[in-house]
């Protein structure tokens, strides 16, 4: 569900939040979900790649292995 609010606010979200919500989306993708054809389609969920120097300062991870800052990154080992 997190995922679901996060595409639905970013396209009305400031710039830092829109890159945090990407980070978490690409975030929830490599630690929750298995390759599911049906289910992670890119169309759905790569956003682009977070930029960091918009992001700044704000860390949007919750641990080391959760650390995804693209669609291709989110998807390793799938």
């Amino acid at each position: 569900m997190e995922k679901k609010l996060a595409v639905a606010n970013m396209p009305k979200a400031d710039p830092q939040l829109r890159e945090y919500l990407k980070a978490r989306i690409y975030s929830n993708v490599l630690v929750f979900h298995p390759n599911d054809p049906g289910y992670l389609l890119p169309k759905d969920w790569d956003h682009g790649p977070v930029d960091k120097s918009v992001l700044g300062e704000t860390y949007p991870f919750k641990g080391p292995d959760s650390v995804a800052w693209n669609w291709k990154e989110a998807m390793e080992g799938k």
